[in-house]
């Protein structure tokens, strides 16, 4: 990811857009809802940030450690700082500065959450394998990713020179029907407030900042047309509540377990 979306002049765009399209709350009370979390004990976080989710589901799983895994050395830094804020450090078995792909393990989780990080992961049937085989008997895992009818995969696929990007819910089912497990689609919806989303009849700085995001892209790099383009891309998906931005939460579960949730 370009780290000048998140430095000098960008930085402030960027906060403009995490406030925008935040809806970590909704996708927390998801996570909650789907699965219990009660008696778990251990929680595998795949690029999670800097822990705002991951602090909420420590709390509701009192008995779980938390291992943290993310190839951004910022991020892993931004994670122990939030956790120590949130005195909640002394819960966190470990924090592995590395890829899924690289990383190695006997631990297997009760639960495995990916919060918009499955991009770098993919459908390949390798990792698929390995997100399964680390899951302990009564394991669960939550992809959360765009719905194929959001904006942010809109975006993904006008503006996105890593195709990776494009990854949607839907195909993560598709790939995941090769392998013997349990596999749900939960799909919610956020409405993204016009009044923010468009300058008259340009794009906000909100929306440029989202786009150049999920484009994995420096602002600057919009041409004039990209910028329209922008614009038509959210008045295609306008409605009178605003542009939607949907997400699912894809869970996946091991075939061993019978008991339910």
């Amino acid at each position: 990811m370009d780290s000048s979306l998140y430095e000098g002049s960008h930085r402030d765009l960027f906060e403009i857009f995490l406030k925008l399209v935040d809806d970590s709350e909704a996708q927390t009370a998801a996570l909650l809802d789907l699965i219990s979390w009660e008696d778990t004990r251990s929680l595998l976080s795949i690029g999670g940030g800097e822990g705002i989710v991951e602090a909420t589901l420590l709390r509701n799983a009192p008995q779980a450690k938390l291992w943290y895994l993310d190839p951004s050395p910022e991020q892993c830094q931004a994670f122990r700082r939030h956790m120590k804020q949130e005195n909640l450090l002394e819960r966190v078995a470990d924090i592995s500065e590395m890829t899924f792909q690289a990383y190695e393990t006997q631990q297997k989780f009760d639960r495995i959450v990916s919060m918009f990080s499955w991009f770098y992961i993919g459908t390949d049937q390798r990792w698929l394998r390995k997100l399964l085989d680390l899951l302990s008997s009564n394991g669960a895992a939550c992809l959360v990713l765009p719905n194929s009818e959001s904006i942010e995969a809109d975006f993904n696929r006008s503006l996105s020179p890593d195709k990776r990007t494009m990854l949607v819910g839907d195909e993560v089912m598709s790939a995941l029907e090769a392998f013997d497990c349990k596999v749900t689609q939960h799909t919610y919806m956020k409405w993204l407030a016009t009044n923010e989303l468009f300058d008259g009849e340009l794009a906000s700085e909100a929306s440029l900042a989202f786009a150049a995001f999920v484009a994995l892209r420096s602002i600057t790099t919009f041409t004039p047309d990209e910028k329209r383009h922008i614009v038509e891309l959210l008045n295609a998906r306008r409605a009178a509540q605003g542009v939607p931005l949907v997400w699912d939460v894809i869970v996946v579960k091991r075939v061993t377990d019978s008991n339910g949730y």
